[in-house]
């Protein structure tokens, strides 16, 4: 039988356009299913095809985090510092105390109006992409390329998953952890971004936590991060990308990854973390999930900068400075406390989360020495049945906070008890004091004393 050549016609016609309508289609992703990468700029794929080549010359990356991020960069925990160092990417770092009026302290998701859409905008951003130092421990191979640096990741910590709210709240400006308010920050901070081209701005969403209060809502902001933000906001400039580090630490089967061609983001089988350092008061992740973001996250990142690098200027954009942010404001920036949650929440005397905006003491202009890691001139610190050295620059874990002359309670997440301390220092939040025991993580070792 002879196809009569105007149906061959119609059929290809209107198998192209089925084709074009499907790949047109904003379909959420549910747990499970996966989601193709939209190519918008040629990218280097491996021959194979299991993954997205590294950049052909070292580039410099500079990340904005706090003790999660230290713990994922560190060679004996998430070896990101290493992994990005063997994808050609040479990494430094911004921590507590970093930057000019220590804006490093100051990473919640409040916080990035001050970052990126403030009268200090200007000098916050000079000082980031012209950042070469590390703040944390971890390993370089190669020596600076020089320069500044073009990529810049910036991640908020796990208390920011505590958002308030319901899970289909609008953008609202205010100075609240909610989904509404967390929303607003967002597409505000992207008007800073359309100025910078030349600079790639990769968002890491925050991690889960163990309690469940906020853990849908956790789950349907991030969701919006990567499936609806940019859409919403008309964004279709390739320098601004979302990496999904919540939905990996979610589950085995939470992915956010490049594998055989194409982008599979999937939801874990909770909304909670899976992989907490201890189920019991520690919602920072495990090492297994750090080295599970690890592995997804570089040929992400070697796509999101692929993408960009084909399209990026040769020279940076005159300065144009978006005016600062006019939402509601109801406390300065850095002065926001996330919703309390957790066994510690009420106590009196209790600092709920060590991860929350640094406390305004009389010690918060003090500049610690963030890069030592000997002990000396340690003053003795004595609780009714144990006595324990603890050195003045105890740093980068996760954060430091004054101490008045009359106590201190030294605590992880939950605060087990007080101590008396004559001397005023600052001290790691990291180490624990109980009526008979003393606890701090690793590398650093308090001894006891009889």
């Amino acid at each position: 039988m002879i196809v009569p050549k105007a149906l061959i016609q119609f059929t290809f016609i209107l198998v192209f356009a089925q084709l074009l309508i499907m790949s047109c289609s904003a379909v959420p992703i549910q747990a499970g299913e996966t989601a193709a990468v939209t190519e918008s700029a040629p990218i280097t794929v491996a021959s194979d095809g299991s993954g997205i080549l590294p950049p052909e010359s070292p580039v410099k990356v500079v990340f904005i985090h706090h003790s999660t991020g230290e713990n994922w960069l560190a060679d004996e925990n998430g070896g990101l510092g290493l992994a990005l160092a063997g994808n050609n990417y040479f990494v430094s770092d911004t921590y507590y105390g970093w930057g000019p009026e220590a804006i490093g302290d100051r990473t919640d998701i409040p916080n990035w109006l001050e970052w990126f859409r403030s009268e200090n905008t200007p000098m916050y951003t000079e000082a980031v992409f012209n950042e070469s130092g590390q703040a944390t421990s971890y390993s370089r191979t190669f020596a600076d390329p020089g320069g500044a640096n073009a990529v810049i990741l910036f991640k908020s910590c796990f208390p920011n998953s505590n958002l308030a709210g319901s899970p289909d709240d609008q953008p609202t400006p205010g100075s609240d952890y909610t989904v509404g308010n967390a929303k607003y920050v967002y597409n505000e901070i992207l008007q800073y971004f359309a100025t910078r081209p030349d600079k790639l701005f990769v968002v890491i969403t925050a991690p889960p936590v163990t309690d469940p209060t906020y853990a849908g809502n956790a789950r349907a902001f991030n969701q919006w991060l990567v499936n609806d933000w940019l859409a919403e906001n008309n964004y279709t400039m390739p320098n601004v990308a979302v990496f999904d580090f919540y939905t990996i630490l979610t589950g085995p089967d939470g992915h956010h990854r490049y594998v055989d061609g194409a982008i599979q983001h999937t939801q874990g089988a909770q909304n909670t973390s899976f992989y907490p350092s201890d189920p019991n008061g520690d919602d920072h992740p495990s090492q297994a999930g750090n080295l599970r973001a690890t592995e997804e996250f570089l040929p992400m990142l070697n796509l999101f900068y692929n993408r960009w690098a084909a399209q990026a200027p040769l020279s940076p954009p005159e300065a144009v400075q978006p005016p600062p942010s006019t939402g509601d404001q109801d406390q300065p920036p850095g002065q926001v406390e996330p919703p309390s949650s957790g066994a510690s929440a009420g106590l009196p005397g209790i600092l709920d989360d060590f991860e929350g905006p640094a406390p305004v003491r009389a010690w918060a202009s003090a500049k610690a020495t963030r890069r030592a890691r000997t002990f000396h001139n340690a003053p003795m610190i004595t609780s009714p049945s144990v006595s324990a050295s603890f050195p003045r620059s105890l740093v980068m874990r996760p954060r430091t906070f004054s101490t008045p002359s009359s106590g201190i309670a030294f605590f992880r997440r939950t605060v087990i008890s007080a101590v008396t301390a004559s001397y005023p220092r600052r001290y790691s939040t990291w180490v624990i004091i109980s009526s008979s025991s003393v606890e701090v993580m690793p590398p650093w070792r308090i001894s006891d004393h009889p």
